[in-house]
């Protein structure tokens, strides 16, 4: 047996090996197939290319360059492909640049171009083909297209000089032997958006030593990275929930591997023959061990096999010559044949009373099948452990069996809509608990402790408004109580999308998404110290609630839980909170308090609880701040730069700023209008001793004016015309040789309505 086993394993090693490094020969047909398809290529200098509409495909190079730039255009097509072994064995060739135009690299396109040291290639490239890089031994880096989704088949196989490599998050999957033989590669890193690492992808990359498995990938193929004898350190996801055959197969310098929480099973070989493993950490979860997963781990010195593990196959640890301790399980069904073969150190185990079955030489043997002197096996009366210790001339050491009291206090200490916290009393002379819960038609163990002190869990992942059982055992050892019981039922599940917004000063509107199971709503206000219920809805269509009679610019909070009425009993889910405050009171007594042909003054009343006050002016087709106020003292502003005899809008809105958020409060819009223009010119001169003339240039946009003097310290008005045409005015009874003051304002009256200028003035003294 031990020899077929050694046989076989070597077959498989060196099938390994040559899966991954296809010989050239294989080529040869293809070679003689391409020459053939070329014979009738069309040629443009060095290569030969074939046609496709408006596109061309290079599919062939025959020069001897050393640094070579692929045209992107040939003849007015445009260069999109680079065909099946277009340059394969241009031994010449050490820097080639391939254009953006092109989208396809065809299979084997750049095989043993054995000179090749860089290459670049666009992003614009959706498809690199098989063997595409392969044997570029001199490689020394690649940029991977953000085009590609998969590396295909051996694309870089062989590529033995690649020292640096970044895997793009575009990439989904590595194909077989994508990396195999890469010696120089010593780092990297498969991001999460792969999900599948190819078979043998990174085997025999003799130089790696390390590598990182992102959460996201799911599976790691068969050989992925057998023979990377210097690999130490590898982390591998959670997410990865399997492991092919042989993933890890003599990887030598590994001494330590956390398999992912979500494993099935270790699959045959995955370990063989890493010879530095001191240390394996295998999941709950994993229910069997295959054969000879971890053969010839001669480091390896313990081993604890989860309680999900029913099958450990046949030479699963065969050869591991420092183990000393294994813990079984109760719950493991089967132990393979030569299961524990060779493990010289181990001197004794415990056998369960679950296992059925126990292979030949499965303990007590090394590799002749010389037995260990004095080996020891503890295992029940009448059990296969039993059976195998007599049959095989060990010492039998029966199990005394334990009793140990059941659980007392067992009871859910709260309850979610989601989890249950479970709480019970500690068990005189236990080592721990195991917690289960009835899901998918069977008990599911959810949750287990070796602390005897811990006495509670938090079990997770329930849905909402459904009666869930669960039980509890205690354990010392391989031996359970009986089990103690429970059923629980879950809260309603909790209001989601719950926001709340101030929508005025002394308004808050909550609204929330529907909950299909709820008969309805509770709306509660914090006031008083307390909660306040302040609305239940009668159905679970009524999503929103609006809070009246708050106070200006004031922070409250709010809470709603969902209920459900079911056979005259009320079910409530847990309490959602939301905080909101009341905006700002809109600014009052807003008004327009002084205009010229040009500015507009805006007057306001003063808002206690503001910081200031955000002024805007409707222009462009869209309203723009034009001044910002610092203080809440700040009750005016004018507008200048405006243009007479013209409306505008504005709108005012105050705004206070407290821990680094800013609130505020709704719009006032005011409209004010220009005055209307005066006339353009105004002058006097004396007439006689007693009198001047005045006179203006017309304004059309005017139906009269106004004409005043100054005298007895005010102004009066001396004369109005009827008219826009009458432009001069006598003003007589004067002193002789005194000055006087006048001044003129034009007027527009439409309908009722009378709109003036702005003033001009003139001084005017009479003779002397």
């Amino acid at each position: 047996m031990k020899y077929r086993k050694l046989a076989s394993g070597f077959v498989a090693a060196a099938m390994a090996v040559g899966v991954f490094a296809t010989p050239f020969g294989e080529v040869l047909p293809v070679i003689r197939e391409s020459v053939a398809v070329n014979a009738g290529a069309e040629v443009y200098g060095d290569f030969e290319y074939s046609v496709s509409g408006d596109t061309a495909e290079i599919t062939k190079y025959k020069g001897s360059a050393s640094t070579l730039v692929i045209p992107s255009e040939i003849d007015g097509k445009k260069v999109t492909g680079i065909g099946r072994m277009a340059f394969a064995s241009c031994t010449t060739l050490t820097d080639v640049t391939i254009p953006d135009s092109v989208t396809s690299i065809g299979d084997w396109a750049f095989s043993d171009c054995d000179a090749i040291v860089n290459v670049k290639i666009p992003d614009t490239v959706t498809y690199l083909g098989e063997y595409a890089f392969r044997s570029c031994s001199s490689l020394t880096s690649v940029h991977i297209p953000k085009g590609i989704k998969t590396i295909e088949m051996r694309a870089f196989l062989s590529c033995s000089s690649l020292e640096s490599l970044t895997i793009p998050e575009n990439i989904t999957s590595i194909g077989l032997g994508a990396f195999s033989l890469c010696k120089k590669l010593t780092d990297v890193t498969i991001p999460g958006n792969v999900k599948t690492v190819g078979e043998g992808a990174f085997s025999n990359c003799t130089g790696l030593l390390s590598v990182t498995i992102s959460d996201g990938v799911t599976s790691i193929g068969k050989s992925a990275f057998a023979s990377c004898y210097l690999l130490k350190n590898i982390t591998i996801a959670d997410s990865v929930t399997s492991i092919g055959d042989d993933a890890f197969y003599w990887c030598s310098n590994l001494t330590s591997v956390k398999l992912p929480k979500n494993l099935g099973k270790i699959n045959s070989y995955t370990f063989r023959f890493c010879k530095g493993l001191t240390d394996i950490s295998i999941p709950d979860g994993v229910t069997s061990i295959d054969r000879c997963a971890f053969m010839g781990c001669e480091a390896l010195t313990k081993v604890i096999i989860p309680k999900s593990v029913t099958v450990i196959d046949e030479s699963a640890f065969y050869g591991c010559k420092t183990l000393t301790d294994v813990a079984i399980p109760e719950g493991v069904t089967t132990i393979g044949e030569e299961a524990f073969c060779g493990c010289t150190a181990l001197l004794s185990v415990k056998i369960p009373k679950s296992v059925t079955a126990i292979g030949g030489h499965a303990f007590g043997y090394n590799e002749s099948y010389t037995k260990t002197a004095g080996f020891k096996v503890y295992c029940y009366k009448n059990s296969a452990g039993e059976k195998y210790a007599n049959d095989n001339g060990f010492i039998c050491e029966p199990v005394a069996v334990t009793t140990i009291d059941a659980v007392t206090g067992f009871d859910a200490d709260k309850v979610t809509s989601g989890s249950a916290t479970l709480k019970w009393d500690k068990v005189s002379g236990a080592d721990g608990y195991s917690v289960e819960l009835y899901t998918g038609g069977k008990w599911n163990e959810v949750f287990r402790t070796s602390d005897s002190s811990v006495t509670s869990c938090t079990v997770g992942s329930l849905k909402g408004n459904s009666t869930y059982s669960l039980r509890i055992r205690a354990f010392a050892g391989t031996a359970y109580s009986d089990y103690t019981r429970l059923a629980v039922k879950t809260k309603l599940a909790g209001v989601t999308g719950l926001k709340a917004q101030g929508v005025t000063a002394t308004a808050v509107k909550l609204d929330w998404a529907r909950n299909a199971g709820a008969t309805g709503y509770i709306i509660e206000q914090y006031k008083g110290g307390k909660w306040t219920q302040l609305a239940v809805t009668k159905n679970n269509t009524t999503l929103t609630f609006t809070v009246k009679g708050l106070a200006e610019c004031t922070p409250y909070s709010f809470r709603v839980k969902a209920y459900k009425n079911d056979g005259g009993k009320t079910n409530y889910s847990d309490y959602v909170t939301v905080k909101a405050s009341t905006l700002l009171g809109a600014v009052k007594n807003a008004k327009v308090t002084s205009v010229t042909g040009s500015w507009i003054t805006l007057e306001w009343a003063k808002n206690d609880k503001a910081t200031g006050y955000s002024i805007e002016q409707y222009k462009g087709g869209k309203w723009t701040v034009i001044a910002t106020t610092k203080n809440n003292a700040t009750l005016k502003f004018t507008v200048k730069g405006l243009k007479n005899d013209t409306t505008y809008s504005f709108r005012i809105r105050a705004y206070k700023t407290a821990g680094g958020v800013t609130a505020y409060s709704d719009y006032v819009r005011i409209a004010g209008k220009t005055r209307i223009p005066n006339v353009a010119k105004f002058t006097g001169s004396a007439v006689s001793a007693s009198a001047v003339k005045l006179d203006w240039s017309k304004n059309d946009k005017a139906t009269g004016y106004v004409i005043e003097q100054y005298k007895g310290g005010k102004w009066t008005a001396i004369a109005t015309t009827k008219n826009n045409t009458t432009l001069t005015f006598t003003v007589k009874g004067l002193a002789k040789g005194t000055a006087y003051s006048f001044r003129i304002k034009s007027f527009r009256k439409t309908g009722s309505t009378t709109e003036f200028s702005e003033y001009a003035s003139v001084k005017v003294k009479t003779v002397e």
